[in-house]
């Protein structure tokens, strides 16, 4: 079994989170990120082994696809390289472990093509950069998808207040291990050039900043 405790890109781990620490730190950030109803990872019965329960991840579902994929590379190898001695690293593949969730959350905003002026868009990014910044500094976790779609708002007695959502992408920076992420992360549209490039650099707060450009 996988453990949750140390996935760094648990999003209900990271919303568990935001919510205790900026709940306590910044009251005023209320209402600027997501806070879980109800959810978690999705557990499927099994048969073997006395009625146990496994978690639904690629680890247990891929089997038999991973292995037969990687003999069908394998074999279309055979017909293209000439050396017969190949190195079998050539027919190795990454597969990133994918984890079932359902998650219900709040507070439920509106997409920013229904701002009414520039500046209502304008308060909205604000809110939510400053909302962004709070979870980074004082969270540790980088939201890594800051795109057109995981920005919303809410129309308050006040006017309009942004709404950052959707943290399946992000990370806790306190949990890595200090490796290069050299995997794209985000919506293709919004990417910074270093997340676009697909190289070694390490993703930090500047290309989600870059994003932000890309939006406006």
């Amino acid at each position: 079994d996988e453990d949750s405790s140390k996935d760094a890109r648990d999003e209900i781990r990271h919303l568990a989170k935001i919510k205790r620490i900026l709940g306590e730190k910044r009251p005023d950030l209320e209402g600027t990120y997501p806070t879980i109803k109800a959810g978690g990872r999705v557990l499927i019965g099994c048969s073997a082994g006395g009625g146990n329960v496994v978690q639904d991840t690629t680890r247990f579902i891929l089997g038999n696809i991973l292995e037969q994929s990687k003999a069908a590379e394998k074999r279309a190898l055979e017909t293209i390289v000439e050396d017969s001695e190949a190195d079998d690293a050539q027919t190795k593949r990454i597969v990133h472990v994918r984890v079932h969730k359902r998650i219900a959350t709040t507070p439920i905003g509106q997409p920013i093509s229904k701002v009414k002026s520039v500046f209502e868009l304008l308060v909205i990014i604000a809110d939510v950069m400053k909302c962004h910044s709070a979870i980074y500094n004082e969270c540790s976790i980088l939201h890594r998808d800051i795109s057109i779609n995981n920005i919303l708002f809410r129309r308050t007695p006040n006017g309009v207040a942004g709404l950052l959502i959707d943290f399946d992408h992000s990370k806790d920076e306190e949990l890595d291990d200090g490796t290069t992420h050299d995997m794209r992360t985000g919506t293709l549209p919004f990417m910074s050039i270093n997340n676009l490039e697909n190289n070694s650099t390490k993703r930090t707060v500047l290309d989600d900043w870059e994003s932000l450009i890309y939006i406006l």
